[in-house]
């Protein structure tokens, strides 16, 4: 509940129960301000703040799927001209060179989709990251398991899709971005 120092002087002699929002409370956000009114419920700001917190949602899903473009673009340029025209730096963001720790499970599902050029099924992103490294499924006791359920958070963050494999299975690929091109200045 949002309350300022007058409303709740004001809520506890009116006794009526209503929660309000004081004209000086803060919000922090840099999109959507809310400016509440002397008189704005607790549920009014709620309703707002839920608003507002899938608007943002959905733009992280956007960022994430920009910068999964850009990182695809690069590795696919790596993978053109040799890795040696990407700084250690650049290389340590995108995942690639001989520099790099060994990647997480969900980073190396990432590279695995970013790198495959059809759609694959859980068990083909186990096959290919037990080909790359057999450690890093080590400790999962059911690794399909582990992979589906990082292949559909992934999904749901919009940096892969959700597919019909031709054999009715379900399968992921990396999320394409059909405009990125044009929308950037």
């Amino acid at each position: 509940m949002f309350v300022t120092r007058e409303s709740r002087t004001d809520e506890s002699q009116s006794n009526n129960g209503g929660h309000t929002v004081g004209p000086d409370m803060e919000h922090s956000s840099t999109s959507n301000p809310i400016v509440p009114s002397h008189e704005m419920s607790a549920e009014n700001v709620v309703q707002k703040l839920h608003s507002e917190l899938n608007q943002l949602l959905q733009q992280r899903a956007e960022v994430m799927r920009h910068i999964a473009t850009a990182k695809k673009t690069i590795v696919g340029l790596a993978s053109l001209f040799g890795e040696n025209v990407l700084s250690p730096e650049l290389q340590t963001l995108v995942g690639v060179g001989e520099g790099n720790r060994k990647p997480g499970l969900t980073k190396a599902c990432r590279l695995i989709l970013i790198e495959a050029r059809s759609p694959l099924s859980a068990r083909n992103v186990v096959d290919a990251l037990q080909n790359q490294d057999s450690e890093i499924l080590a400790g999962h006791k059911d690794p399909i398991a582990s992979v589906t359920t990082i292949l559909n958070r992934l999904a749901d963050y919009k940096e892969v899709e959700r597919v019909v494999l031709t054999n009715g299975k379900r399968g992921w690929r990396w999320a394409e971005e059909t405009d990125s091109l044009s929308q950037v200045d």
